[in-house]
């Protein structure tokens, strides 16, 4: 079980595009410091939040559904994520998606998620952020055994010509209470 939690974890962060770095978290959490200390957050329109959290919600589905067509049709042209060794633009996405993805549902079936939560949206200007926490259960294709988790994404958006899109991501596993 623990060797399978091990492998589920590294299949994740393959599926999220992101190998989380502290330089990254550093680099997410200094804009965001940047963008909320000064004026108030523009919180009161409606239609951009709901947007925004609509995005969000079908990410996290599609992730759980193996749709990366949904996935790349909500990514801004502009989509950048850093790694140890490299980056991730929005061209290279595709594949990184796409075989992450595929190595998990060739060892996972029935993949779902149990609950969503969407958490309150920052918006400044033309950025907003945004923390989703997303369940999910699974059964293991060789033991037929179940599998769950929590993960954590921290989206960053744009507003682009009138629409939302993600500018990046970055993904943790939530631990397991022991």
């Amino acid at each position: 079980m623990k060797t399978m939690l091990i492998c589920l974890v590294f299949l994740l962060s393959t599926i999220s595009c992101y190998a989380q770095t502290v330089y990254e978290i550093k680099e997410i959490s200094s804009e965001k410091d940047t963008v909320t200390s000064g004026s108030p957050l523009n919180t009161t329109d409606a239609k951009d939040t709901q947007e925004i959290q609509r995005i969000i919600r079908g990410v996290t589905e599609a992730f759980a559904s193996n749709d990366v067509d949904f996935i790349m049709q909500q990514l801004s042209p502009n989509f950048l994520n850093k790694f140890d060794n490299g980056v991730v633009d929005y061209s290279g996405c595709r594949e990184q998606l796409e075989t992450g993805l595929d190595r998990f549902f060739s060892l996972y079936r029935d993949s779902h998620n149990v609950n969503i939560e969407i958490g309150d949206v920052e918006i400044r200007d033309n950025k907003a952020f945004i923390e989703a926490k997303s369940t999910f259960e699974a059964f293991e294709i060789q033991t037929d055994q179940p599998v769950s988790g929590t993960n954590v994404r921290n989206f960053v958006l744009s507003k682009e010509q009138g629409a939302w899109k993600i500018l990046q991501w970055t993904w943790r596993r939530e631990p397991k209470n022991p």
